[in-house]
Formats: C-alpha cells, sequence, structure tokens
C-alpha cells in the first residue's frame, strides 16, 4: 500500500473527488426527497410565520442550517433585512438524521482501500482525523441545499425569494437561486436585491 503523503497534488484531488461523490451518493442523495417536499411547502406557504398579515406577503424567507450539524435540521422564517422578527410567531423546521464522523471514516477509509492506499492510522490512531485530508462535507451540504430548494422551485413555480444561513450566521449568506455569496462580495440582503431590480416593502420596524 502508498503511504498518503507519497501522494501527488493531482492524486489527492482525484481521491477528494472520490470522496465527494461517496458522500453525495451515501449522506445527501437519501435525504433530499425529504427536504425538497419541505421546501415545496415553504414556497407554496403552507406555513403561517406572522401575527399580523398573509404569510402570501412574504417575498423574501431565510433558511437557516444548524451551523454545529447541517443536516440534523433545517428552518425558515421570515428574511429579517425586511420583516420583524416581533411579528415572527412560526419558525417551520425539518428534523432529519445528521451524518456522523464515524460515517465519513467509512467512506474514507473504503475509498482509500480501494486506491492502495495506507488508512491505517486512521482506524488505529486516536489523534489521526479524516478532516486531515477531507473537509468538503460542509460546502457540500450548502451546494445540495440550494439545489434542493432550485428542485422545489421547478415544482412551484414559486417568485418567493430565499437567502441560505447557517444558524449562527458563520460561513456567509448565499442567494438559493444561484448560489451567489453575498459574504464573499461583501453586499448585504436589500442593496443585492436593489442591484437586481428588487425593491421589497418592509415593516415599519426594519426601515
Amino acid at each position: 500500500m502508498r503511504e498518503y503523503d507519497s501522494l501527488s497534488s493531482k492524486e489527492i484531488e482525484n481521491l477528494e473527488h472520490e470522496i465527494d461523490l461517496e458522500f453525495q451518493s451515501k449522506i445527501l442523495k437519501p435525504r433530499e426527497k425529504k427536504i425538497v417536499d419541505f421546501l415545496v411547502k415553504v414556497q407554496n406557504c403552507e406555513f403561517e410565520y406572522r401575527t399580523t398579515g398573509d404569510t402570501k406577503e412574504i417575498k423574501v424567507i431565510s433558511l437557516y442550517y444548524y451551523a454545529r450539524s447541517p443536516l440534523s435540521f433545517i428552518f425558515v422564517q421570515p428574511c429579517y433585512a425586511f420583516y420583524s422578527d416581533s411579528k415572527t410567531i412560526n419558525r417551520p423546521e425539518l428534523h432529519s438524521d445528521d451524518y456522523t464522523y464515524e460515517e465519513l471514516e467509512k467512506i474514507a477509509v473504503e475509498i482509500l482501500a480501494k486506491n492502495n492506499i495506507d488508512y491505517t492510522e486512521f482506524t488505529e490512531d486516536d489523534e489521526a482525523e479524516i478532516y486531515d485530508f477531507w473537509d468538503n462535507d460542509y460546502s457540500l451540504v450548502k451546494s445540495f441545499l440550494i439545489e434542493c430548494w432550485n428542485k422545489a422551485k421547478s415544482i412551484t413555480q414559486t417568485k418567493l425569494i430565499g437567502f441560505l444561513d447557517a444558524s449562527d450566521y458563520s460561513g456567509g449568506t448565499y442567494d438559493l437561486d444561484n448560489g451567489y455569496s453575498l459574504f464573499d462580495n461583501k453586499i448585504e440582503i436589500e442593496p443585492y436585491l436593489k442591484n437586481k431590480g428588487i425593491i421589497i416593502i418592509k415593516d415599519k420596524e426594519r426601515i
């Protein structure tokens, strides 16, 4: 077996890609239908959010994933940039089984073994971490949630606007329609939408 440290940068890139594909196939894909179904309900305004007004008046929502375990639950609420928290009475949530470190280790070890790469340190050394050479899971989860949003939109044909955030606001804000990172491009939600010609009527508390 070859040592991981002996691999070329291209071989490491190919290895990471293989793990990415397995993670998507074994962890993300089985959860897709449940999440898409939930987002269809969100986009069809089947949940009530507010103390006053019709849910259909909400034009922009925020979709959050739990920062510490991103697939354990996601929740939706009216976008705080335009709508006051004081009027929000409900936060629709979807709970799922999150993936574990053991599942990630199993995927990685299988890929290493298939490529004849020594994996014993990751199964025998308590200090060795899969994350030492692969840590794409969070970025893949974000891309997956954006993909689910758009699959739901292809069903509902809604014009609802959505933004993706972590529950602790780490990692930045993403446009769910196109994956655009507002954080990376140093722009806030309201001017971002204005630049696209979209003006949203705000709650008085947010003006």
